[in-house]
């Protein structure tokens, strides 16, 4: 008799243990269709974003989809990578220099400093 009990209250249990996994499994069901609901969205408001850019800058675009598939293909741990990586960013900084450069150079010419001193470079206060 004592183990007809305890089978019994182990049927209940088990029975009210099944219905919480349905009803988280449920949950889950419904929280899976909202996400790919945001993400359909998502995907649609990037796609427009995309097709915007291509259109205005279309070498940009192509840069960075190329950029992106090598890091996704494995590409960045590499010594190749490394070395462009090196030589992009000193490549990207010599140009950023050299535009500081002619455009302190082109205010010094037409007027902007006083006494051949870059503006912002001179000794003392301004």
């Amino acid at each position: 008799m004592v183990d007809d009990r305890s089978q019994g209250r182990e049927g209940r249990d088990g029975h009210a243990h099944r219905n919480r996994i349905f009803e988280h499994t449920a949950e889950l069901k419904e929280e899976a269709q909202d996400l790919a609901s945001s993400i359909k969205d998502i995907s649609a408001d990037v796609s427009v974003m995309l097709k915007e850019q291509l259109d205005q800058r279309p070498y940009a675009v192509l840069g960075v989809a190329a950029a992106f598939g090598y890091v996704i293909g494995g590409g960045l741990p590499s010594r190749i990578t490394r070395a462009g990586l090196s030589i992009g960013l000193r490549l990207g900084m010599g140009m950023l220099m050299r535009q500081f450069v002619e455009g302190q150079m082109s205010a010094m010419t037409s007027g902007g400093g006083e006494s051949g001193q870059v503006e912002g470079f001179g000794q003392g206060g301004s």
